[in-house]
């Protein structure tokens, strides 16, 4: 009789213990938001590790065959369409962007497109800064036979630029259930004369992005291209945002990209209309155009990394304007 009693209260207490005190004990240490908060500092840390990687790995690794190509007196003064034979400069420049359009793919579908797009142009920023400057490139062709090669460059940088960008948005518009196609330019809502609209933006844009490279890019530094382009995309993203939002709509990474076509194009054309017969002691005399020394792969990694930055900024103060508006109204 004694052991059947002590069996009741072992039951007992355990089943007490299985319906209110496991259960307590467990969301005091344990409670519900918890696992939100480890799951966002996962999330957060996996963003952060993704973009470490892209910088210290992904980078170096997929620059390495566009770091062995030579020019014709074994130099570094190439970039992708000038170096000893085209091939190895178009093969190493590929491999850049084959690397970016991976990564970027991996980080639209586990994040968002502004990380995504971070990762795409990190990696094409190291492609950018294993190549020669602008003025290495003049100095060892002592022509203005590069500055063609060179507007060519940039219209295909941002060809794949513009590629890569489609992929992520589409992807990541694909994962948040939207609706958009890889190559929208504009977005959400029913803009009039959509047409009409994106031509203004992507002007806007691509004025915008020139008049700040030609401020920024003063001085021959290696590297300096890369950020000029970056701030500049963040101003393009900025004017085309404002566009789009005047008319209803919203722009999309690929409107900023594809605007920055006009600077990537227009800066060697104008070196070369304009100072082609006077490049060489241009070049040394340190007055080149300032636009013209952003090249073709500044300009891609720039766009990518400066145009969600500026997209976000300028619908950020556009929305917060118009909740002004409407609570003071």
């Amino acid at each position: 009789m004694r052991g059947r009693g002590r069996g009741r209260v072992r039951s007992c207490l355990r089943a007490f213990w299985n319906r209110f005190g496991a259960r307590r004990a467990w969301e005091v240490v344990y409670p519900r938001t918890v696992k939100k908060h480890l799951l966002s500092a996962f999330g957060s840390s996996l963003r952060w590790g993704m973009l470490l990687v892209a910088f210290a790995v992904v980078g170096p690794l997929a620059s390495l065959p566009l770091n062995a190509v030579r020019d014709v007196d074994g130099g570094h003064a190439i970039s992708m369409f000038v170096n000893a034979g085209v091939f190895p400069g178009v093969i190493g420049a590929a491999c850049v962007f084959a690397a970016a359009l991976a990564l970027g793919a991996i980080g639209a579908f586990l994040f968002s497109t502004g990380w995504a797009c971070a990762y795409s142009g990190i990696v094409i920023a190291w492609g950018a800064y294993r190549c020669g400057t602008l003025e290495e490139i003049i100095r060892q062709a002592r022509s203005d036979a590069p500055l063609t090669m060179l507007a060519s460059e940039g219209l295909t940088a941002i060809l794949f630029a513009g590629l890569i960008a489609g992929v992520i948005q589409r992807i990541s518009a694909k994962r948040q259930g939207l609706a958009v196609m890889p190559g929208s330019l504009i977005i959400q809502g029913a803009v009039p004369n959509l047409k009409t609209v994106t031509q203004i933006a992507l002007a806007a844009g691509g004025v915008a992005a020139g008049v700040v490279a030609y401020l920024a890019a003063v001085t021959d530094f290696k590297g300096q291209g890369i950020f000029a382009a970056f701030f500049a995309a963040i101003i393009a993203g900025v004017a085309t945002q404002i566009v789009a939002k005047s008319k209803g709509g919203q722009a999309t990474v690929v409107l900023v990209v594809a605007s920055v076509v006009i600077p990537a194009i227009l800066g060697p054309a104008a070196a070369k209309i304009l100072q082609g017969s006077t490049i060489v002691e241009t070049v040394f005399a340190g007055r080149v155009i300032p636009l013209a020394r952003v090249m073709g792969l500044d300009w891609a990694a720039g766009a990518l990394l400066g145009a969600p930055v500026g997209l976000g900024w300028a619908g950020a103060m556009i929305d917060s304007r118009a909740e002004e508006q409407a609570q003071s109204a």
